[in-house]
């Protein structure tokens, strides 16, 4: 229990930390890690098939932000693109998230320079 605590609370400050928040409902806001390789980034409809990538920002509103995290997209996660025609299909930490194209544009990833297949269950 303690260790779900830590988990969270550790959360908490990284969303926290690199929130850009503007108070107003429907604001956009970036969740993510420190910008330090931003240059190296991509969307995730640019992430190829079969290719596993490290989840490093989210440019979208407040609530999809916590929704998304719900879902296990937190940054820093391992995911790896299932299907990317029509709606984006996404396996992370066990499990298949479907994300519809718009959505994929604003979430930020970083490929693996080892890239293809073998899961992303972390």
């Amino acid at each position: 229990m303690a260790e779900m605590r830590s988990f969270s609370s550790r959360l908490a400050t990284v969303l926290a930390g690199f929130a850009g928040r503007r108070g107003k409902r429907g604001a956009r806001h970036a969740a993510g890690l420190p910008v330090a390789g931003r240059a190296s980034w991509l969307p995730l409809t640019a992430c190829p098939k079969g290719h596993r990538a490290c989840l490093r920002c989210m440019e979208v509103d407040h609530c999809l932000v916590h929704r998304l995290t719900e879902l296990g997209l937190t940054p820093g996660v391992e995911l790896q693109v299932v299907q990317d025609g029509g709606p984006m299909l996404v396996s992370v930490r066990g499990s298949r998230v479907a994300l519809g194209r718009e959505l994929a544009d604003n979430v930020w990833v970083e490929l693996h320079p080892y890239g293809g297949e073998g899961g992303a269950d972390r």
